[in-house]
């Protein structure tokens, strides 16, 4: 029997039982308030004692559980005289190397000067530390917030203030070509997640004194630095109040991205089609700003947000300035009807094959009908069906890592295809409407926009499989007027076409000639319309 049972028991494979189930305690409030929370807005202030601001900084920090805390002892000399003194980081958040050869070593040097030992701390900002950026605080909130951000911060005994200083030494990224805008003609850099790199790559291109990086902070507990860029003597006042207003309006705990800060300060988050353009490029924004828009950056987002915009915004793309006006009006022309292509091409098939079949040649009507009778479903289900294999697959391809994603792409789309005509589920001119219209969304240059046209397009293909051309008429009406209904930050969507603004300019469809580009967008009403003389080259 204990035999039995012993080889039951090895085979089983079960596993001991807890003693008592784990539970999730309630959240008591009152009992579980933090530190920090408690002494929010009473004794945040620098103390001149200095075992006082330690017991401070290590509660606030939860001294001895965060492993990364360094709090590090040491002593000024000055006039043979010893000061204590210690300086707090985060270890992995500072250059090691720039604290010890700016901060450190200079502070543990004989000082020889006539000062007293409580003035040590401005001595020390004015005369012994070498980092260029430095200032004092006797506030804890700054203090903690500055700690959390990359600051090594020394406390002297006897000193009211605590010296900050900007030794931030975190891994970054560096600066690459960009990854979702290709580049054929022009700078190959693209942002990353250091803000103030990415400050200085569009101040690189523009080289105005009156270029302005004004830095809001967002989130009560994320903290999060966002820059909103703008030139002062040439975008519109009210556009930046605007901006700046919806931004300091923001109330949440964390924010991280400008995904969601898009969200915060959208108007209306329930349209599909975006109301502001994400690039990652410092080329476009510098144009942006040239024609007298903004852009909002995030500390952490390689991705900024260009605004306002209309819907030539999304047909445009930045090669389009380096280009020949030829050669950029042709691929506009093309990235045109690759989006009609994408928006109209399965519900302008069903409609014509279900209620306007006239239209068609005769050996082409009954080619789609023979190879139609041999399905069960209904055309609608096999269009439905197939779009929804196919952004399937493109899902699928974009979150397999490496190589293989490319590869499962086009394997998958190959067999699943041939595999679907093979078992009569879809009809061969059915896979080849629907491949068409993948490479119309493909060919659209910007994604947040591609990706409105392929959730709007199975509200044109559903019209036209219930009323045939009449109900692509009533669903293009509807989008439309939905469109129209729209702005961006006070700048109509279909601007400058409808309403009519002004002369044509470099956002207009058909792009004139550089040298022809004399005026800003009407629309933007910016401080400065002309952008360059009427007689540009001069050498003529």
């Amino acid at each position: 029997m204990k035999r039995n049972q012993f080889i039951k028991n090895i085979f089983s494979f079960k596993e001991e039982k807890a003693e008592k189930e784990f539970i999730l305690s309630e959240y008591n409030e009152t009992e579980n308030q933090n530190f920090y929370d408690k002494h929010a807005k009473k004794d945040c202030k620098v103390s001149k004692s200095l075992d006082y601001n330690r017991n401070f900084i290590k509660e606030l920090f939860n001294f001895g559980k965060n492993s990364d805390l360094i709090i590090r002892d040491f002593e000024y000399t000055l006039n043979d005289e010893k000061i204590p003194a210690f300086i707090v980081f985060f270890d992995g958040m500072v250059n090691n190397a720039m604290m010890g050869e700016r901060i450190l070593e200079p502070a543990m040097r004989n000082i020889y000067a006539d000062i007293k030992a409580d003035k040590l701390d401005d001595y020390s900002v004015k005369n012994i530390i070498s980092q260029n950026q430095c200032s004092l605080s006797k506030d804890f909130n700054k203090i903690a917030d500055m700690v959390n951000f990359g600051a090594g911060v020394v406390f002297i005994e006897g000193n009211s203030n605590a010296v900050i200083a900007d030794v931030k030494g975190w891994e970054r990224r560096t600066v690459t070509p960009p990854k979702t805008e290709s580049v054929i003609k022009g700078p190959h850099e693209s942002f990353n997640e250091t803000l103030k790199t990415n400050t200085s790559l569009v101040r690189k291109i523009l080289k105005n004194s009156n270029f302005v990086a004004e830095t809001i902070e967002v989130g009560e507990m994320s903290k999060s630095l966002v820059n909103i860029y703008y030139i002062k003597n040439l975008t519109n006042d009210s556009l930046v109040e605007e901006v700046r207003r919806r931004i300091s309006g923001i109330d949440v705990s964390y924010i991280m991205d400008t995904g969601e800060l898009e969200q915060m300060i959208c108007n209306d988050n329930c349209m599909l089609t975006p109301m502001m353009l994400s690039t990652e490029r410092p080329d476009r924004v510098a144009m942006a700003l040239n024609e007298g828009k903004m852009a909002v950056m995030m500390d952490g987002s390689p991705y900024a947000l260009i605004l306002p915009v209309n819907i030539n915004s999304f047909l445009n793309l930045t090669e389009d300035r380096y280009l020949k006006p030829a050669m950029t009006n042709f691929l506009r022309i093309i990235r045109t009807f690759s989006i009609f292509i994408s928006l109209l091409l399965p519900g302008f098939f069903v409609s014509v094959v279900g209620f306007h079949p006239e239209i068609l040649e005769s050996e082409l009507f009954f080619a789609i009908e023979s190879a139609k009778a041999g399905t069960p479903f209904p055309l609608i289900i096999e269009i439905i069906f197939m779009e929804f294999a196919f952004e399937l697959i493109k899902e699928a391809g974009l979150r397999i890592p490496g190589q293989i994603g490319s590869t499962i792409g086009i394997v998958g789309a190959l067999i699943l295809g041939q595999a679907a005509v093979d078992a009569n589920l879809a009809t061969p001119i059915l896979i080849i409407i629907v491949a068409l219209t993948g490479l119309g969304s493909f060919a659209t240059p910007n994604y947040d926009f591609a990706f409105s046209i392929r959730i709007t397009r199975f509200f044109y293909t559903l019209g036209g499989a219930l009323y045939g051309f009449f109900g692509l008429a009533i669903v293009a009406a509807l989008h439309i007027s939905f469109l129209c209904s729209k702005d961006s930050f006070g700048v109509p969507f279909f601007a400058p076409a409808v309403p009519r603004t002004g002369k044509n300019t470099f956002d207009s469809f058909f792009v004139r000639a550089f040298w022809k580009q004399e005026i800003r967008d009407d629309a933007l009403q910016a401080k400065i319309k002309v952008k360059q003389p009427g007689i540009s080259r001069k050498w003529l």
